[in-house]
């Protein structure tokens, strides 16, 4: 999966997955910069490495103090 966002400042940005009962799931720091735009990568698993479950997961990226929430489905 993968996380574009606006980011013409070039902050540094993080997105955190959170699973439904809103339990951490894993942290992700690594953004790559593409124009004004940055990317992070996430292959789907927990910070264990164990491949997650099916099911509604939510997403906060933070950058610069804010956050911005969304969700997603999870479908293998």
């Amino acid at each position: 999966m993968r996380f574009i966002f606006s980011n013409p400042n070039n902050f540094l940005g993080k997105v955190d997955i959170y699973d439904f009962a809103m339990d951490r799931v894993i942290q992700l720091n690594d953004s790559h910069r593409i124009n004004n735009e940055s990317e992070i990568i996430w292959n789907g698993r927990n910070e264990y490495g164990d491949k997650i479950a099916n099911g509604v997961y939510f997403c906060r990226l933070s950058l610069d103090g804010q956050y911005y929430w969304t969700k997603l489905a999870i479908i293998n």
